[in-house]
């Protein structure tokens, strides 16, 4: 049975419910932050004014603006079933929390959602944090923009910000919703002291950044990190660059002005391209994420990351023919693009995208190979790493098999919220991984239950978790040739985007 459920936090009283068949409270649409419209459109989130009486939480909040990929696509079918509001006003955390027995205080797990940075939310069916919370974390999902409203960067916006920067304000949601975990936590049975933030591409591209980012600095305690880091994207953007970006697209839409600009309506906005990326802005970011590794200045974490063994095998075919693989490969390997046409030459359309799915698979291998080294060499706390083989049931399973996102919904343990026929494999299998994953919430280390040993990972043996048909460490050979590659077009770039 589902009882409504009444609590305080620091800007009011909440009303959500609890299941009293499985003694989880859900709380959803809370705000963390003010609402970012008008002045606040491209601003650093503010405070929420506290209310009168008793808000209601049974709701998720809008999603963040946005353009959701293609109505029928992989992604959409997958992900996105379920209509979404969307709408500026998006600062909202939704929260599933277990009872806890004698004043206990739960490990927290706080979820940066996917979506390259333009498209995703907090609320999607498969990212319902129910079944974690009954292995014993709180969960907490959030919205954060995306698109031109989270990641303008202008020269307009740099002068009028205290901090004499502008761009990441998606970055700076996600740390508005950590401070309100600190502040709001222990209302759900949450330890503000152990946080792990946690993502998956993008999202794991966020934990990535805020690792280097000193005003994250005390508010986590681990990271989760699935199919993503800041190398995946080959690095990041300058705040001059991107300032310039601002300005050509304040121009395409006929604006002069910070000011005209947010005069414009969403859709308006989102008519005209946009490359929404993180920025080293001196402040938020003080230098790029592999410097400030290289430094061991990070912020020194147990972390868990790793990614899917087919990662790009659900790019639209056609994507890259055989008349455009050169042009591609130049765009991606610059400077060192001959060499990689010359050890991967294609005469076909088919052999062109087979060499672009690899390359784009294998750059995700290598990005989340270059941090964990990148931790061991000037940090103390472990690394875990893994790749998950197992395609999931169904239709796509030949022609996709382990896709990008494709470990989400068994790491939520959600395996029902997509419609395929699911195994009594596939559920071992979600079971194994999802306490694998609250194992590692809870102290750092996600050995225990009948999990096969993991050890942390060096690179002198390069043994890593394999989640399949049967989960294992061992030796995961991976692309040199490649790997060598991606170094020298990293090192060639010095670790920044050319926007």
């Amino acid at each position: 049975m589902v009882y409504d459920k009444e609590i305080q936090i620091d800007n009011g009283r909440l009303l959500g419910s609890i299941d009293r068949q499985t003694n989880i409270s859900v709380f959803k649409g809370i705000p963390f932050a003010a609402a970012p419209v008008g002045h606040l459109r491209w601003a650093a989130p503010e405070s929420v004014k506290p209310w009168h009486g008793v808000r209601s939480a049974k709701e998720y909040g809008a999603s963040s603006i946005q353009i959701p990929p293609e109505k029928g696509s992989f992604y959409q079918k997958e992900f996105l079933p379920r209509p979404h509001i969307y709408d500026e006003d998006c600062l909202y955390l939704n929260i599933w929390a277990p009872e806890a027995n004698n004043g206990q205080r739960l490990p927290v797990l706080v979820w940066f959602y996917p979506g390259g940075f333009v498209w995703g939310s907090g609320s999607d069916t498969s990212i319902d944090g129910t079944e974690l919370a009954k292995k014993g974390v709180v969960v907490v999902t959030i919205n954060y923009r995306i698109g031109v409203l989270g990641f303008l960067a202008h020269p307009d916006l740099t002068r009028e910000s205290p901090n004499r920067t502008s761009g990441n304000y998606g970055l700076l949601d996600q740390i508005a919703a950590l401070k309100w975990v600190q502040r709001n936590i222990g209302q759900f049975n949450g330890d503000k002291c152990n946080v792990t933030i946690s993502g998956l591409s993008a999202g794991a591209i966020s934990t990535h950044l805020l690792s280097a980012s000193p005003k994250a600095k005390g508010l986590f305690h681990k990271i989760i990190a699935q199919s993503g880091s800041v190398f995946a994207m080959k690095g990041h953007a300058t705040l001059e660059n991107s300032e310039a970006a601002g300005i050509r697209y304040a121009d395409s839409l006929g604006a002069t002005s910070i000011h005209q600009l947010r005069k414009r309506s969403p859709e308006e906005l989102l008519s005209k391209p946009y490359k929404a990326w993180p920025v080293v802005d001196g402040w938020l970011l003080p230098d790029s994420v592999t410097s400030i590794y290289d430094k061991g200045q990070q912020i020194d974490v147990p972390m868990l990351i790793g990614g899917t063994s087919d990662e790009a095998a659900t790019m639209p075919r056609g994507v890259i023919k055989l008349n455009t693989f050169s042009i591609w490969a130049k765009s991606t390997f610059g400077d060192v693009a001959q060499e990689y046409l010359k050890r991967y030459p294609a005469k076909t359309d088919g052999e062109a995208w087979d060499n672009f799915v690899a390359a784009k698979t294998e750059s995700i291998h290598w990005a989340t190979r270059k941090w964990a080294c990148q931790q061991n060499n000037t940090g103390t706390e472990p690394v875990y790493l893994y790749a998950f083989r197992k395609a999931p049931s169904g239709k796509f399973s030949e022609q996709h098999g382990a896709y990008h996102m494709g470990d989400l919904v068994y790491a939520f343990n959600n395996l029902d919220t997509l419609d395929r026929p699911w195994t009594k494999e596939d559920r071992a299998l979600a079971d194994l991984m999802s306490s694998a994953w609250v194992n590692f919430a809870k102290t750092g280390n996600p050995n225990g239950g009948t999990l096969p040993f993991w050890p942390a990972y060096t690179r002198a043996d390069d043994v890593i978790m394999i989640f399949d048909s049967k989960t294992e460490a061992k030796i995961d050979r991976r692309n040199n040739t490649l790997h060598r590659l991606f170094d020298k077009e990293f090192k060639a770039n010095s670790a920044y985007l050319k926007l």
